[in-house]
């Protein structure tokens, strides 16, 4: 969690990964597992969560993220600046 980039009064929390065993995918592990972390943000006062998704996983991530009520926001672009390799 930190202050927002753009709004400093608006407490941000973003979500890096976020994985379900694919044993247990589609019997609401990935609701729950949003629930908590809402919960423990509306606990904190946070104002704003993110969650980020690889493209992927964009397909199987998108009904999740609906269920939630998340919406998209940006595409992000990646540049590495050092050998990947």
């Amino acid at each position: 969690m930190t202050p927002g980039l753009h709004y400093a009064d608006c407490l941000t929390s973003v979500g890096d990964i976020f994985f379900v065993y694919p044993a247990e995918r589609g019997k609401f592990g990935g609701v729950m597992l949003f629930k908590a972390w809402e919960a423990e943000c509306r606990r904190r006062g946070v104002k704003l969560m993110c969650a980020g998704i690889k493209i992927k996983h964009a397909d199987e991530a998108r009904r999740l993220m609906e269920i939630m009520q998340f919406f998209e926001a940006e595409i992000m672009f990646w540049k590495f600046l050092e050998d990947t390799n």
